[in-house]
């Protein structure tokens, strides 16, 4: 037994106005018909949901591709290349009432909704051409179904074609690959197409994650239009075919063995300019830009790649005075060369405070104490870090406890590095602070204690939160030194307009108080 056919066309053609989304598609299809037909002009009209378009390209002489679905007339370059797909006229009977095509063969009359579910007036519609109305270009008139009239113009997706095209009388600006991404890192071509890469940390590392990102212009299309930010990869296709755009709208670019080779073609390209700026010792190149390329390498680079780099970076940091938020600093990025002396990593050795309840994390130092090194996981062999300890022995002088908002101990504080105060957590906002000279000191630790151990993020903003804590430990340092502020003692007198700054004295009998100020005496009765 053999198949009578391999295509239910009644079915079929009953169900293309499902095929298609998406009614601005329409106009990219008829403005790539007309860059395929070498036209340099495209006139689009859209008014009361009539659409009509006029190019001045090579026009059409045989008008039986313009009714066979898949079928195709283009030059045997354009066929190679571009792989029409002959899906795009059909879209337009879809979403019309009527269309009217006028070129080299004459004019047409198509009743799209007839058109789409009788055989027999498929058959004959070229019964109905006029071949003495012509044009030598092409000419489209549709008479749009209501519901689309509305969705059919999107500028966007058209500024991309390399046409004069103007809209409605009015020019279309053109867009180019050129002007818009002309100031990429890198430029360069891939099978004779101009390719634009932007050298950034977050590079696609893998083929999927690249066909998700990159943009593409194919042939005018704009492939992944809707990317709002500046695309790390570009490829302008104008030769050629690349890689391989999903029919029939073409928004996406297929994963194949295409775009395997492309984004070879990139890593292998920015992993070339990368090891060439970082190797080059003699080229002054910004601090930024260098971290950046070895980011990348640490992304992309194979093993043999990285141990090929002369210098790489790491991440110092200070784990017992880094902030999570308000305090403490970033990580800072160092520059490591080959053959320099390898980086530190140092770490707490605390000793004498064993008898305390704390959380070994909530170490807080003062700047400078200690310094940890991270190294990249991916880096150059012959980067290595040494590693060191740093002893802090702390001997707390048990009867200077005070407790206010922490514990206070006056304590002696033995160190290399000169440290005159330790802050340690008890739980997630209490603690112990042992100070050497003066509880003052614990303002070399206090703002990093507070990110870490006080704030919280289901409270109050951070200022307010960090103005409360600041104004608790104030208070426990006036109370442990017995030095007050006048403001804080004669805040009160701000009442009676009084400032505290210019009390000289204060006299109190019964109640009556007597205040001598800068500006002469002042009496208030006490209630």
């Amino acid at each position: 037994m053999q198949l009578q056919k391999t295509i239910n066309e009644e079915r079929l053609f009953n169900l293309l106005p499902y095929f298609f989304d998406h009614p601005s598609s329409v106009l990219v299809e008829i403005a790539q018909n007309a860059v395929r037909s070498g036209a340099t002009g495209l006139n689009i009209t859209l008014k009361d949901g009539v659409l009509k378009t006029i190019d001045n390209g090579s026009g059409a002489v045989d008008p039986m591709s313009l009714f066979v679905l898949a079928d195709s007339n283009w030059p045997e370059e354009v066929e190679e290349n571009q792989k029409p797909a002959g899906w795009g006229l059909f879209f337009l009977y879809s979403i019309s009432e009527e269309v009217v095509f006028t070129s080299r063969f004459g004019t047409v009359r198509v009743d799209c909704k007839r058109y789409l579910v009788d055989h027999e007036y498929r058959l004959s519609v070229l019964e109905g051409i006029n071949p003495d109305m012509r044009f030598d270009g092409f000419v489209i008139e549709a008479r749009l179904r209501s519901e689309v009239k509305d969705k059919v113009l999107d500028q966007e997706l058209l500024q991309w074609f390399p046409l004069d095209i103007i809209i409605n009388g009015t020019r279309l600006p053109e867009k180019k690959a050129e002007e818009q991404f002309g100031d990429y890192g890198i430029k360069t071509m891939y099978e004779s197409n101009p390719v634009y890469i932007k050298l950034d940390c977050s590079f696609y590392d893998v083929p999927e994650k690249l066909v998700r990102e990159m943009f593409v212009v194919w042939y005018g299309i704009p492939i992944n239009h809707n990317l709002r930010w500046r695309p790390s990869v570009v490829m302008d296709v104008v030769n050629g075919s690349p890689v391989t755009p999903v029919l029939p709208y073409r928004r996406t670019v297929k994963h194949d063995g295409k775009l395997e080779a492309f984004w070879q073609f990139v890593r292998d390209t920015v992993v070339k300019e990368s090891m060439s700026a970082i190797n080059d010792l003699k080229k002054e190149i910004p601090f930024h830009e260098l971290e950046k390329r070895m980011k990348i390498m640490g992304a992309l680079g194979t093993q043999d790649e990285l141990n090929n780099l002369d210098r790489f970076y790491v991440e110092v940091y200070e784990p017992h005075h880094d902030g999570s938020y308000g305090s403490g600093r970033d990580h800072e990025i160092r520059i490591i060369g080959r053959g320099d002396p390898l980086p530190v990593n140092e770490e707490l050795v605390l000793e004498g405070i064993e008898a305390y309840e704390f959380d070994e994390e909530g170490v807080c130092l003062p700047e400078g104490a200690v310094t940890a090194v991270n190294l990249p996981e991916r880096r150059p062999e012959w980067l290595k870090s040494l590693n060191r300890k740093r002893a802090v022995r702390v001997v707390p002088d048990a009867e200077s406890k005070y407790c206010g908002r922490l514990t206070w101990f006056k304590a002696d504080i033995d160190s290399d590095m000169g440290i005159k105060a330790v802050a340690v957590a008890q739980d997630y906002c209490d603690g112990y602070v042992f100070y050497a000279d003066t509880p003052e000191d614990v303002y070399g630790v206090s703002d990093v204690f507070f990110d870490n151990r006080v704030y919280s993020e289901d409270g109050d903003q951070w200022d307010s939160q960090k103005y409360d804590f600041d104004e608790d430990i104030r208070k426990d340092v006036m109370a442990i030194t017995g030095t007050y502020r006048i403001y804080d003692l004669l805040d009160g007198l701000s009442i009676a307009g009084v400032s505290p700054h210019e009390v000289v004295s204060i006299d109190i009998s019964e109640r009556i108080m007597t205040l001598k100020t800068k500006k002469g005496v002042k009496t208030l009765n006490i209630a």
